[in-house]
């Protein structure tokens, strides 16, 4: 009689990562999408670094002008860097907040423009604008706080005998909506308050 057969090796889906004594486990899958967001990201900031204002710099002149060498060194690294930075980081910012909103509600839903973040930062952004008259940080202010303000009522009405995704997704829509609707009021108030004359720029009545 031959012996018991060995199984064969099985492949895992899962990749240890170490790092000094910390140890990070991610999937293979995880990775290869990572890398490849990563790689499009690279790729599209060096375009951006490449094009603009209408005029366009080859990659090896963008890449000795990053170094501090060349003529475009002011044109890539004080004018276009800064803008290629700011949106990568919004961008990954902007994808951190739904990632985490669709791992906190378990729903693909869950996202701040569906339960009411962005409707309440538009509200901070239209009070600032039509009732403080202040400037840009004025304006980003009421914003970030309009959006916290927004957050805080769902989460309160959301509250329960416990809290829920799904419950917390019902409420960030109905709060949305609510506040999508006060900002249409508001909107279409200020355009029809202009004093007389009405100031340069107002639409003619």
């Amino acid at each position: 009689m031959s012996g018991p057969v060995a199984a064969p090796p099985v492949l895992t889906r899962s990749v240890v990562l170490r790092v000094g004594p910390w140890s990070f486990r991610a999937g293979r899958r995880t990775l290869v999408v990572s890398g490849v967001l990563l790689a499009a990201a690279l790729g599209v900031g060096l375009l951006g670094l490449c094009l603009g204002g209408g005029s366009w710099t080859a990659p090896g002149e963008v890449l000795a002008a990053l170094a501090g060498h060349g003529d475009s060194v002011v044109v890539v690294r004080e004018w276009r860097l800064p803008r290629v930075v700011a949106g990568l980081a919004f961008g990954a910012a902007l994808g951190l907040a739904g990632a985490v909103f669709q791992s906190l509600t378990r729903n693909p839903l869950g996202s701040p423009d569906v339960v009411g973040l962005d409707a309440g930062a538009y509200t901070g952004a239209l009070f600032a604008i039509t009732v403080l008259g202040g400037g840009p940080g004025t304006l980003a202010g009421s914003s970030v706080v309009g959006g916290l303000l927004a957050a805080a009522a769902v989460y309160v009405l959301s509250l329960g005998t416990r809290l829920s995704g799904l419950r917390l997704i019902v409420v960030g829509i109905a709060v949305n909506a609510m506040l999508t609707a006060l900002n249409s009021w508001i909107v279409l108030r200020a355009d029809l308050a202009w004093p007389s004359p009405p100031p340069a720029g107002a639409p003619a009545r």
